[in-house]
């Protein structure tokens, strides 16, 4: 199972596992272990982890859902890391932003579309 850690747009961290999202839900036993949620409302998907790596120790992955594209995932991610920057740096245009992240990511399956939606 492969996990990344992300920020959302309102600044709340993400866990993603195999294409689906999980939000952080709350501390468990003594505050090491964390219960992440999907973040389908439906959906009772969870995951547990523990330490700073993330380490999963007991999940249910019975999404009733279908898990989100790499188009729309990666287009979720550039979009949120460019909102965070210009949050930081206030006086940029959002073009130069647009075109900054894009050349960071390097992501190559981006379209005009997918930069109108950001």
């Amino acid at each position: 199972m492969e996990s990344t850690i992300r920020v959302s747009q309102k600044g709340k961290t993400l866990l993603s596992i195999d294409g689906f999202t999980f939000g952080f839900q709350k501390m468990l036993a003594k505050d090491t272990v964390k219960r992440w949620t999907c973040t389908k409302k439906t959906c009772k998907s969870f995951v547990k982890t523990q330490g700073c790596e993330n380490t999963i120790i007991e999940s249910i992955l019975d999404h009733n859902h279908e898990k989100l594209s790499a188009e729309v995932y990666n287009r979720k991610a550039v979009s949120n890391s460019i909102k965070s920057a210009a949050v930081e740096d206030l006086s940029e245009k959002p073009m130069k932003l647009i075109c900054k992240e894009l050349k960071k990511t390097n992501i190559e399956t981006f379209t005009i579309n997918d930069i109108n939606r950001v």
